[in-house]
């Protein structure tokens, strides 16, 4: 039985993660264990209440302001979010 960890910590919405669903329910039958890192997770998990999924919270920059300055690439929108901060995610 594998252990696999699926990840989503920019999004706020369902919308990005709900396809997953069938895919995470398909593995379960499998007997994969599915662990799930989501920056919103009390919606993420009732999105999911039909499967097993164990929840984890990722790193969340606590001091960090949000810029409106418009994001092109994945890492900008990333240190948009405060991922920037090494010393504030290490934890």
């Amino acid at each position: 039985m594998a252990k696999i960890l699926f990840t989503w910590e920019i999004g706020r919405g369902r919308g990005h993660i709900a396809p997953y669903i069938n895919l995470i329910s398909g593995l379960e039958k499998q007997g994969q264990s599915i662990y799930f890192a989501a920056r919103e997770l009390d919606s993420a998990s009732r999105l999911f209440a039909s499967t097993q999924v164990t929840w984890i919270q990722p790193p969340q920059a606590v001091s960090h302001k949000a810029s409106r300055k418009n994001r092109f690439s994945y890492v900008e929108i990333l240190q948009g979010l405060g991922y920037e901060r090494v010393e504030e995610l290490s934890s």
